[in-house]
């Protein structure tokens, strides 16, 4: 049964999300037990409670009421990319091996499929509840698997090759002695780049040595860079556009949700929706309207607002461009990835108190059936009164 409920509201000045259900993906399994995402500020907290740290006391009822609850199973505190993209950004090597100490003792290196996987399931299911000779074709999917390889969709399967660059796994992997089999499961290498991901080179020697082999951790924030840069433009745009054209003052109200659809797909999902379509055999034109009229533009987001993770992305980047005034950072963009990822899907979520009023505002949270908090006091109350998942 899914977790997520169905909502919004009938409008024809595209400011609003269309009123239809959305199209859960058939294939998706999530775990049964209760999904509660922390944003990073929050494992931060957490790792001052566990590592001693002066200003750990007061998130003491957090950190055990969280322990309790990974070790009675009822509930399970995921990764998501935007998280480990977040962390490559802390230079300090001590509060990454704070950090990884706390994320391994309560998400046990679990995460959340990225959102590239989970909107290409959405939009395969909507594709298949909307056109007759469509079949959902993709193999079931675990939205929770083991650390990195999940993080960016696949399993790591571990190889080894010859002097020629052969790979001989199955040749060799039976003749290892059994103690060493173990270290080759794609699990268990997941389970350790996760680690070492998180914590990072200890000393300049070692973080030299990665960079002279190709590491750049600079490119990550560079790219978060660039899709802020994006938005800060659009902003102007906006701006030029209504100063010149009093008609397009509507534009960041009545019309912006259509205007930032049409930026989603062009700029985050187009390569995703493609390979959907190529697998399914559809054109383009079998799909959406590309007229551009008024009705084909509503048209067309009745296909992207099924999608559970497109409509939080658009929703949340629609509210933040409402205020003219509003100045865009990495992390806001940042935060947007993550809840993406994971407001439809998890049971809770903890994050920031600034894109937790915009979830709140734009009713997200509510017709996804999600809990949002915004501290972690809040957390220990929600987890000791239903901590089992409802879904």
């Amino acid at each position: 049964m899914s977790r997520i409920a169905t909502g919004g509201a009938i409008v024809s000045d595209g400011r609003d999300r269309a009123d239809l259900p959305y199209s859960v993906p058939s294939n998706l399994r999530l775990p049964d037990l209760c999904l509660v995402y922390l944003d990073l500020n929050h494992w931060i907290n957490l790792s001052k409670c566990k590592s001693g740290h002066k200003d750990g006391q007061r998130y003491r009822a957090a950190f055990d009421a969280c322990a309790a609850a990974v070790d009675e199973g009822s509930a399970l505190f995921p990764l998501s990319l935007s998280t480990m993209m977040e962390i490559e950004a802390i230079r300090d090597p001590q509060q990454r091996l704070r950090l990884r100490w706390v994320i391994e003792q309560l998400s046990r290196f679990r995460a959340v499929l990225p959102r590239a996987v989970t909107a290409a399931l959405e939009f395969e299911q909507v594709l298949a509840d909307r056109l007759d000779r469509i079949l959902v074709r993709t193999a079931p999917r675990d939205y929770v698997g083991i650390g990195a390889g999940w993080l960016v969709g696949r399993s790591l399967a571990p190889s080894i090759v010859d002097e020629q660059g052969r790979d001989v796994t199955t040749e060799v992997l039976p003749s290892l002695p059994p103690e060493l089999r173990p270290f080759l499961e794609p699990e268990f290498m997941s389970y350790m780049l996760t680690g070492m991901a998180i914590e990072g080179p200890a000393d300049p020697s070692e973080e030299a040595a990665l960079r002279a082999r190709g590491w750049n951790p600079q490119a990550l924030t560079d790219m978060m860079d660039e899709r802020m840069l994006l938005e800060s433009q659009f902003v102007s745009d906006l701006d030029e556009y209504i100063a010149t054209d009093p008609s397009s003052v509507n534009w960041r109200k009545g019309k912006l949700r259509d205007l930032i659809t049409a930026r989603e797909m062009y700029n985050h999902t187009n390569e995703t929706f493609s390979a959907v379509m190529d697998q399914q055999g559809v054109a383009f034109e079998d799909v959406f309207d590309k007229s551009g009229t008024p009705s084909a533009i509503r048209r067309n987001r009745c296909i992207t607002d099924a999608m559970p993770t497109f409509d939080v992305a658009v929703t949340l980047k629609a509210s933040y461009h409402r205020n003219p005034n509003h100045l865009w950072t990495r992390n806001d963009i940042f935060d947007i990835d993550a809840l993406s990822t994971v407001l439809p899907y998890c049971d809770v979520v903890v994050t920031d108190k600034a894109i937790a009023s915009h979830v709140d505002r734009t009713r997200l949270a509510e017709r996804l059936d999600t809990n949002v908090l915004s501290s972690l006091d809040d957390l220990v109350e929600r987890l000791a009164e239903a901590p089992a998942a409802s879904g």
